[in-house]
This record gives C-alpha cells, structure tokens and sequence, in this order.
C-alpha cells in the first residue's frame, strides 16, 4: 500500500529542485570511472543503436585517466552526440535532454539503473 510507498517514508531523502540548466550542465559535465558501451548496446531513451565509431571511441579510451577524458570529449564530437551519465551509462546527448525536459524541476534518473545522474 501506500506506507510501502519510498516517498512516505520519513526518511527517505529528498532532493531540491533543479533547472533544467543546471541538471543538462551536470548530465554533461559529468565524468564517469567507466563507460559501459559495447557492439550491439542501444540508447535507453530512443533504443536506437550506437554507432561503430561510439563503440570505438570507448574501446580505444583504455583506463587511464588522459584516455578517458578524451573519450568522453570524442563521445560528445559524434553524429549523434553521446553523453555518458554519472554511472557510465550512454545515452544520444539529445536523449539526455528529453529526458531533463520531462523530468521538469526534478533531479534525472539513468534509465537503465536508476541512479541519481543529475
């Protein structure tokens, strides 16, 4: 029922408000320990598949931090551009922006694992 509900919980945390600014600017500035992206992945949003040159770009980044700053600065060069969240999932940059357009006020979710990303 209802008291199962995370919301009515008195401690469940809540977030402040965010513009829609503020949480586009987090989306793409964020910088990932990893990007999970492999031949055959999907954007989460449009389930459209990535590109060849977007799973390149990451298999080519290797660990190493100057390599995976790169690879994100690549990721964002890309037609369509890519934005990898907080948690290292991908989404289409245009994705991204839906995504904080439907979300309002509210802090955004990655839709594969549901972690904060904004």
């Amino acid at each position: 029922g209802a008291a199962d509900c995370g919301a009515a919980r008195p401690d469940a945390v809540m977030l402040p408000p965010i513009t829609q600014s503020q949480a586009l600017q987090n989306i793409l500035t964020s910088h990932p320990s990893c990007v999970f992206l492999e031949e055959g992945d999907v954007c989460s949003v449009c389930l459209e598949g990535f590109s060849g040159a977007a799973v390149g770009v990451v298999a080519d980044s290797g660990k190493d931090s100057p390599m995976k700053e790169l690879c994100l600065s690549r990721l964002q060069g890309l037609d369509p551009p890519i934005v990898a969240l907080r948690c290292g999932h991908p989404l289409h940059v245009e994705c991204a922006e839906a995504a904080v357009a439907a979300a309002g006020a509210r802090h955004v979710r990655c839709p594969l694992c549901r972690e904060p990303v904004t």
